[in-house]
């Protein structure tokens, strides 16, 4: 399956999916943040996966939301926001596999962040 701004790898029970903006330090745009919840709903229906890996391309991990491209789709209020956060992070809580996290230096983590989401963090 084709994802927008990621790929997924699946190999010997291994789920690796990688964030692939590096030219935005991987920040994501709606049309990824899609994807993402795809490709997390596919990992989750695979029995033969028994982790998942999620890292990101280039030199940083994940800068968060790319603000300029979720302004220029729809105006966005807090209440919507939280609730397409909520949808995300969803997916992550429910996900039958591990979650392990390669997070470089570059990303500070923040309360209220999905880094909190992930079980393990690789740094």
């Amino acid at each position: 399956m084709n994802y927008e701004g990621l790929t997924l790898d699946k190999e010997g029970g291994v789920a690796t999916l990688t964030l692939n903006r590096p030219e935005k330090l991987n920040a994501i745009s709606p049309q990824m943040f899609q994807s993402l919840q795809k490709a997390l709903d596919d990992v989750g229906r695979d029995s033969s996966l028994k982790v998942l890996i999620i890292t990101g391309a280039g030199r940083g991990f994940c800068a968060g939301l790319d603000v300029t491209t979720f302004s220029q789709v729809r105006e966005v209020s807090q209440q919507e926001l939280g609730n397409d956060m909520r949808n995300f992070t969803f997916p992550l809580y429910n996900l039958p596999q591990p979650i392990v996290d390669t997070a470089t230096d570059s990303l500070l983590y923040q309360p209220n962040s999905y880094g909190w989401s992930f079980g393990y963090f690789i740094g």
